[in-house]
C-alpha cells in the first residue's frame, strides 16, 4: 500500500509541480528558485524515478507518511494495541474503532450493526454458540449494551481479536 500511496502522491507533486515550474523556453533561475526544493527540472522529475526519489526526500515525505501511517494504524482515541486477553482494554479500543462507542450504530450500508459491527449471521451464529438463544434475531444495534458485551466477549474469548482485523 505505501508504494501505491507514493506512487499517487508523486502524481499529484507532478501535476501541482507542472504549474509551478518554468516552461523551458521561458525559464530563468529566478523562477527555478520560486520552487520549493533548489534545482527542480520537471523533464527530469517526471521521467526519472531517482530524480522523484530526490525530490521526495528533500521535501521529507517519507517522514510525513510514515507519520500519517503510524495515525492510522492506531484506533481513535487510544494509544494503542492490547495485551493479549485483556478483555477491557480491547472492549475500549474496539468500541471505539468499530462505533465510536455508540451501541446502536450501524454501517454506511446496514450490514453491520451495534457497538462491535456484527452482521445479523454472524450475530445469530455467535448468539447460539453462546448459550444466548433469546439473540437470535435480535438486531445487533438494537440489544442492550451488556447483551452486546456478552456477545462481543465471547468473541473475544473464543476467536480473538480476527473478527475485528487483528486490530486493539
Amino acid at each position: 500500500m505505501s508504494r501505491r500511496l507514493l506512487a499517487f502522491l508523486a502524481g499529484l507533486i507532478a501535476i501541482a509541480s507542472i504549474a509551478a515550474v518554468p516552461t523551458i523556453e521561458s525559464s530563468s533561475s529566478a523562477d527555478v528558485s520560486a520552487h520549493p526544493v533548489q534545482g527542480f527540472d520537471a523533464l527530469d522529475f517526471l521521467g526519472n524515478r531517482a530524480a522523484l526519489t530526490r525530490y521526495l526526500n528533500k521535501l521529507q515525505v517519507n517522514r510525513y507518511l510514515r507519520a500519517v501511517a503510524t495515525a492510522r494504524a492506531m484506533p481513535r482515541g487510544h494509544g494503542g494495541g492490547c495485551a493479549a486477553g485483556d478483555w477491557e482494554c480491547f472492549k475500549r479500543c474496539t468500541l471505539n474503532t468499530e462505533s465510536h462507542t455508540n451501541y446502536g450504530d450501524t454501517s454506511a450500508n446496514g450490514t453491520y450493526r451495534g457497538g462491535y459491527q456484527y452482521s445479523q449471521a454472524f450475530w445469530d451464529g455467535q448468539a447460539t454458540a453462546s448459550g444466548r438463544p433469546d439473540l437470535i434475531g435480535v438486531d445487533p444495534a438494537q440489544a442492550s449494551p451488556s447483551d452486546q458485551d456478552y456477545i462481543a466477549h465471547y468473541t473475544y474469548s473464543t476467536r480473538g481479536k480476527a473478527p475485528w482485523g487483528g486490530r486493539c
